[in-house]
């Protein structure tokens, strides 16, 4: 979903902002003929473009997210600084949002001084309704719901007096995925049979819904991710064993992918210090927490820094071979319809039954 959008990242009726934490007291917009500022705000994902004016120290709002998204965000560094503490040229992680959460001091004395400390992340659980107070005392009830989109990603049921609004943020909306949705005891009172006559009113509806349509226009079809991530590790099953891949998946949302890659080979996945650190301390996801490892040396299967790879990937300009001898095959996520995906894997797999060296795989882009 767009940054800001829409209205200027607001939910109507509520003084609610989503995604967009801009410096507040220019940050309006219009209420029954009222100008208000944001009472509180929700965090959907940690993606980098959902993330605006959250670096700013003057920032001192309540937000809402999900526990893991809450980890992530305490935990991201951005990559300059990952690289010069990789390197040892930083003595300790230097992380993007720590202000976001101080803790208090442990004086000498064993006091503790809770001067400047605070911590304006107000995690909740999905599925569990929390209630939030607003300006004047107004009160709304929220309930977060998985997005499938990447690891903390939620969308935002939003309940009060003044009607009820369901905030998707960024989603991927797969059969499986709608489905599940029609059987949510929070969304199912909002379902309607469409062949139903009755003019009752009796059970309530939603007043809007903030979808994500970044690929509504689209005129392709994209397939599952499972289906996807499936297709790519069949290719990857036709090199020799002694084979290395690069993952080169470098952002939150191709976990289905690592995933995939463990069923197929009964391997883990190697990641490096950063993405480790980060989903070793999420909760939600336990069988990807099983799969990952710091230990370059005991998997074919690479997702480390793409800039600063470990020497088992590690070659040298557009070399396929290590300095040691051993094929790389670099994975890379590109953005095809579903009939161009098909024609690839055919292409691909006829290739390299063929024995023809393949030196780059395309995974259809699902992160999306």
């Amino acid at each position: 979903m767009p940054q800001g959008t829409p209205y200027h990242a607001f939910i109507p009726p509520y003084p609610i902002r989503v995604d967009d934490f801009t410096d507040p007291s220019s940050s309006t917009y219009t209420f029954s003929g009222r100008q208000k500022t944001a009472s509180l705000y929700l965090l959907t994902h940690t993606h980098t473009d959902h993330l605006m004016g959250l670096s700013a120290r003057s920032f001192g709002q309540t937000i809402v997210c999900s526990h893991d998204a809450k980890e992530m965000l305490l935990r991201h560094e951005v990559y300059a600084e990952r690289a010069l503490r990789d390197a040892e040229l930083r003595a300790e992680n230097v992380r993007t949002f720590a202000h976001l959460k101080v803790e208090p001091q442990r004086m000498e004395d064993g006091s503790v001084d809770y001067t400047g400390s605070r911590d304006l992340l107000r995690p909740t659980y999905t599925h569990i309704p929390t209630k939030f107070v607003l300006n004047d005392d107004e009160e709304v009830t929220i309930t977060l719901l998985d997005a499938n989109h990447c690891p903390g990603a939620v969308m935002f049921l939003v309940e009060g007096s003044k009607g009820s609004v369901l905030h998707t943020g960024d989603l991927r909306v797969e059969p499986w995925f709608l489905e599940s949705l029609k059987h949510n005891p929070f969304i199912q009172r909002y379902i309607r049979d469409s062949r139903s006559s009755s003019s009752t009113n009796v059970l309530p509806t939603l007043d809007a819904i903030h979808l994500d349509t970044a690929c509504l226009l689209n005129d392709y079809e994209v397939p599952p991710k499972a289906d996807a991530a499936v297709a790519l590790t069949s290719l990857m099953a036709l090199y020799p064993q002694s084979t290395r891949f690069f993952l080169n998946v470098w952002t939150w949302g191709y976990e289905d992918i690592y995933k995939e890659v463990a069923r197929k080979f009964d391997t883990k996945i190697h990641v490096d210090r950063y993405k480790h650190s980060v989903y070793a301390h999420i909760s939600g996801d336990p069988f990807l927490q099983s799969i990952i490892t710091k230990d370059e040396s005991s998997t074919r299967f690479h997702a480390c820094e793409r800039f600063e790879r470990c020497e088992h990937v590690r070659v040298n300009g557009r070399e396929s071979h290590t300095p040691s001898g051993h094929h790389v095959v670099y994975v890379n996520p590109v953005n095809m319809d579903i009939q161009t995906w098909q024609r690839y894997l055919e292409e691909t797999r006829e290739q390299l039954q063929k024995g023809k060296e393949v030196n780059v795989l395309k995974l259809k882009d699902y992160a999306a």
